[in-house]
């Protein structure tokens, strides 16, 4: 497919006389635009989106199935445009689809039926990113999938507020923070409580140095099923409880801006197991698939929460085409570049409970600089989930990215940036990892791939394997056996 730059619209006059070519151009491209504000792009897309069902009236002159994906933010907003293209078309709305949890079903059967009929049609869906694009392979997605391997069906998406959708990509997880002394949960009051001795304490990475050498960072992963009325698999917590995935990453090259530390992430490793992956300097994901093998056959039998918190993490990582470690800190009253380490913070905030007991003048910024929001020394692996970008790039035939704003950071760190699944050299281990996350579902259970080739398509995966010879023996490997067994029966 042809990534075309992107057009930037500056008046409403310049994009009222071409912006139809945007649709009209679409085959084969990869279109990024710039809408001026309040210029009407959502209202010229559901007029485009009507003029394409209105082609149905002369069926004998369409050559193949043609669909037109429409993706929001919103629900409301998704509900708007449907009702606007229903009211336009005024009875001719048959091949007109609303897609979200309420309607999925019913729908999701009519639209199955009507693409098996190998009449040329045409056919509008209209939904929402977190329905479309969730970790649970829609069953949406697959019936689109299959219309275009059985019947040549093309595809074409217009992402409304792409920005937006770019902009949700960019996620984290919590490894490692201050938790109320007493307790265990978050720690109460404003954000300076957690520098308080008497009501916060941090198990790990108290002593964390600012500098540009390699630093250890330790911290727990903990991953649950996400509640279902989400589209993902997974939601991940940080506990003081000593429980959770145990990790060590290490990483290399801190910046600071804005009371913020910035660290690269250089590998990550597991108690007991060792380094179980790499980054190296041309942000290529290196596996060490003997640790990191061992290590899912022997949490599988001694704590599944733990095994289930590695291939929710590993899921994320595949997904993801970078990783940073993020930490808010405090620096010494006046500096905003000098971080203090944890303990020092608390040493400091200490002083000034003493000075204030004895003085009630006394403020904390004269000892130190403390930012206004945000959860101090909150230690975040940050990651750039691009994944489903380029799920839908791959997928179709054209796609149109839609915004009334543009950050070319996020431009370049989704759309420019493959994830780490889709570039892993090796095909039996891009497969069978692939494999793995998919057959460990929401529910902490193993699943049968329903059909191998179509598997394999879906996820843009061109090697047949069998995941269970990479274990010698043990629970995980009868448990995926058995797997790989119910998928050839239903075969």
């Amino acid at each position: 497919m042809v990534i075309q730059s992107e057009r930037y619209f500056k008046e409403y006059d310049e994009f009222a006389k071409s912006f139809e070519k945007v649709f009209l151009e679409r085959e084969g491209r990869v279109q990024v635009i710039k809408i001026p504000v309040r210029c009407g792009k959502t209202h010229h897309s559901e007029k485009f989106l009507a003029s394409f069902l209105k082609e149905n009236d002369n069926k004998e002159k369409l050559e193949r199935t043609e669909i037109v994906i429409f993706l929001t933010v919103k629900n409301i907003l998704a509900d708007s445009t449907f009702l606007k293209v229903k009211e336009t078309l005024s009875g001719s709305e048959e091949n007109l689809y609303l897609f979200k949890k309420e309607t999925s079903r019913d729908n999701l059967k009519e639209l199955s039926s009507k693409l098996k009929n190998k009449r040329p049609s045409r056919f509008a869906i209209i939904s929402t990113f977190a329905y479309f694009n969730g970790d649970r392979h829609s069953q949406l997605q697959k019936v689109l999938m299959q219309a275009s391997f059985s019947h040549s069906a093309k595809k074409h998406y217009i992402i409304d507020e792409g920005e937006a959708l770019f902009d949700s990509f960019h996620q984290s997880i919590v490894i490692s923070k201050p938790f109320d002394k007493n307790f265990n949960t978050a720690v109460r009051g404003n954000n300076a409580s957690a520098l308080d001795s008497r009501k916060a304490k941090m198990l790990e990475n108290t002593n964390l140095v600012f500098t540009r050498e390699d630093v250890e960072i330790k911290g727990r992963i903990t991953a649950y099923p996400a509640p279902h009325e989400t589209f993902q698999d997974y939601t991940f917590r940080c506990k003081a409880d000593g429980n959770g995935l145990p990790i060590k990453v290490q990483t290399y090259e801190a910046q600071m801006a804005d009371l913020t530390i910035f660290r690269k992430v250089k590998s990550i490793s597991l108690e007991k197991f060792g380094k179980i992956l790499s980054i190296d300097e041309n942000n290529v994901l290196l596996i060490d698939e003997k640790n990191l093998f061992r290590a899912l056959s022997s949490l599988y039998e001694t704590s599944y929460s733990t095994f289930f918190s590695l291939t929710g993490f590993l899921k994320i990582l595949l997904q993801s085409s970078f990783l940073y470690v993020r930490c808010l800190c405090v620096c010494p009253a006046g500096k905003t570049d000098i971080p203090l380490t944890y303990k020092q913070a608390v040493e400091k905030y200490e002083e000034y409970r003493s000075v204030k007991s004895s003085n009630k003048k006394a403020i904390l910024s004269e000892f130190l600089t403390v930012p206004r929001l945000g959860s101090l020394y909150e230690t975040n692996l940050c990651f750039n989930r691009s994944y489903p970008v380029h799920d839908i790039m791959n997928n179709s035939d054209s796609v149109i990215f839609l915004s009334g704003t543009w950050n070319s950071f996020l431009i370049q760190t989704v759309l420019d940036s493959e994830p780490f699944c889709q570039v892993i050299k090796n095909e039996k281990l891009r497969t069978d990892l692939t494999k793995l996350c998919f057959m460990i579902n929401r529910n902490r259970e193993m699943k049968a791939i329903s059909s191998e080739v179509e598997f394999l398509n879906e996820q843009n995966l061109i090697q047949e394997t069998t995941l269970s010879d990479r274990f010698s023996e043990g629970k995980l490997k009868l448990e995926i056996e058995m797997a790989e067994a119910k998928a050839k029966y239903r075969n």
